[in-house]
């Protein structure tokens, strides 16, 4: 007598990968069997320490009948075990649970670091519909089927709330801060209206948040590299492309400027970012030939036309440690990864094209990850003159510029400019 493909299936599995399902029943085309879904949470409730509540959501919240679906599941309470303890406990169970654990309003998979998030709890249940199953303190509490309809030997797959590469997305956000220093990327967050919580064990190097608009409320997030320079910051930009889906990118920060280009305490978003580095070292000496990626002219024509541009001005300049006043400059930036603390050297640099104001060591590394990102993602360039790339470099104007960077770059956000 021949066999079906989940009839074998179903033979060559442990007995412990369906401890609690009823005995197997045939129709024309499934072997199916019935989890006993209240048994399980009992498992669970026993295995995993700390738990209070168990809740439901999903297809199988609904009941829609689906044999493939997975049953995903709330697990709340206090210290729970490690994700990998719980997912390991969990998969013992049965291979059709998908346990998410609760901190807050942040809901993440311990099966496979899909994310959900709220601002809390009690709207996380609301976003999900999650129907109460068990409570430590009374068992079973739901008016629902205590069995589910499950597929022998399927392993479904299970819940992706939303995951992208190693770090868990805690969802889209419409335009990405980059920053090289934590000082910066501290600036950024302070002027964001309000975070959204991280999944627990996330990494320290992002955060999500929202800035208020006249007509809405726009999700943006800030993520820091490790150190200064070209390549950090492409691969902080590309990962952070990878992880929230951006439309706009945004770098933030503190440049050097160029002397008789710009001031202290001047601002700049240049229309060009050029690539002095790059040389060809030959016999009759060196050939510079590094790249000038230019702005995307619309972008840099909102900046200038910018209704608000001449008030905003007036205002950050009320920080400034001096009396005077800001500006805002689009000429190009020159970008490679040398500290520039040496006049002659900066106006050689600057000589690589016409009109450099500023140099720094990030925006061509995020420039150039927005370009080979898929589909391409608009770059933009927020930076305040902190040093003049002389011999008289300090740290004196640092808080002023890091500050300042940071202002702009989030009225730019909220005024729809970027």
């Amino acid at each position: 007598m021949t066999t079906s493909p989940e009839e074998r299936r179903l033979a060559q599995l442990p007995e412990r990968a369906h401890p609690i399902r009823a005995s197997a029943k045939h129709d024309a085309f499934h072997v199916h069997q019935d989890l006993d879904l209240a048994e399980a949470v009992e498992l669970l409730a026993e295995r995993i320490a700390g738990l209070h509540e168990v809740f439901l959501f999903g297809s199988r919240r609904f009941q829609t009948g689906s044999a493939r679906s997975d049953v995903d599941l709330l697990l709340v309470g206090d210290g729970l075990p490690a994700a990998s303890v719980v997912a390991g406990v969990a998969r013992e169970i049965d291979s059709y649970l998908d346990v998410f654990v609760v901190h807050g309003g942040v809901a993440q998979s311990a099966v496979n670091e899909s994310v959900i998030a709220s601002a809390d709890f009690a709207s996380l249940r609301r976003m999900l519909d999650a129907l109460p199953l068990w409570r430590r303190d009374c068992g079973w509490i739901a008016d629902t089927p205590v069995s589910v309809r499950v597929l022998a030997g399927f392993n479904p797959p299970l819940t992706l709330a939303a995951v992208a590469g190693p770090e868990p997305l805690v969802g889209r956000a419409d335009l990405l801060f980059v920053t090289a220093l934590a000082k910066e990327h501290a600036a950024i967050v302070t002027e964001l209206d309000r975070l959204i919580p991280k999944p627990p064990g996330s990494s320290a190097h992002y955060e999500l948040g929202e800035i208020d608009t006249e007509h809405t409320t726009r999700r943006v997030a800030a993520c820091v590299a490790d150190r200064g320079g070209t390549v950090p910051a492409a691969l902080t930009a590309f990962r952070g492309i990878e992880m929230f889906r951006p439309s706009f990118v945004v770098l933030v920060g503190i440049t050097a400027g160029v002397i008789g280009q710009l001031d202290l305490g001047d601002l700049i978003v240049p229309d060009t970012v050029v690539e002095y580095e790059a040389t060809k070292i030959g016999p009759d000496g060196d050939a510079r030939h590094g790249r000038q990626h230019a702005i995307h002219p619309s972008t840099i024509a909102a900046v200038q036309g910018w209704a608000r541009r001449d008030e905003w001005l007036q205002e950050v300049s009320g920080l400034r440690p001096d009396s005077g006043l800001s500006r805002l400059s689009t000429d190009a930036m020159a970008s490679g990864n040398k500290v520039v603390a040496s006049a002659d050297r900066a106006a050689i640099i600057a000589s690589a094209s016409r009109k450099t104001a500023a140099i720094e060591m990030e925006s061509l590394g995020v420039v150039e990850a927005c370009q080979r990102a898929e589909p391409l993602v608009s770059a933009l360039v927020v930076k305040a003159v902190s040093d003049l790339a002389d011999e008289n470099k300090d740290d004196s104007w640092h808080p002023f510029a890091t500050v300042a960077a940071a202002r702009l770059a989030v009225a730019l956000a909220r005024d729809h400019v970027v």
